[in-house]
Parts: C-alpha cells; structure tokens; sequence
C-alpha cells in the first residue's frame, strides 16, 4: 500500500505526481506488480484507488470531481 498525504490547494484541488508515486513505491518495495493507492487529506478523508490506473504524469484533480479510477473511503 503506498499512503500519500498531499495539501490540497485553495480551490480543492490536488496535484500528484503519479510517475514519482509509483517510482518511489518500486524502489522501496521491488518486485511488486499492484500498489493500492491511499490518498489521506488532511480532513480525514481517505482516496483510494490502484495506483496501476493512474496516469503517470503530473495531475491536477478537483477533491469534489474525482478521477473514475479514485474512491473516497
């Protein structure tokens, strides 16, 4: 599971570097082919999602109009 805690900006939204993500996760958990992606704000809400369906890249996303591939838990 790879946990980012990011601060959203002042209009709700966030910004991830989702190819960062995933490196950081190989290079500190190798050999593993499925992260679950938790995104934790800072209001205790929790976004979900495999961090494989992610698109790699720097995204910016509005907290109110989540990605398909996210779920608030």
């Amino acid at each position: 599971m790879v946990i980012v805690r990011p601060a959203p900006g002042p209009s709700g939204d966030l910004t991830l570097d989702f190819a960062d993500i995933t490196s950081r996760a190989r290079a500190a958990v190798g050999g593993v082919s499925h992260y679950d992606l938790e995104i934790r704000l800072p209001d205790h809400r929790v976004l979900a999602g495999p961090l494989e369906d992610a698109p790699q890249g720097q995204v910016t996303f509005a907290i109110a109009s989540l990605p398909g591939w996210l779920q608030v838990r």
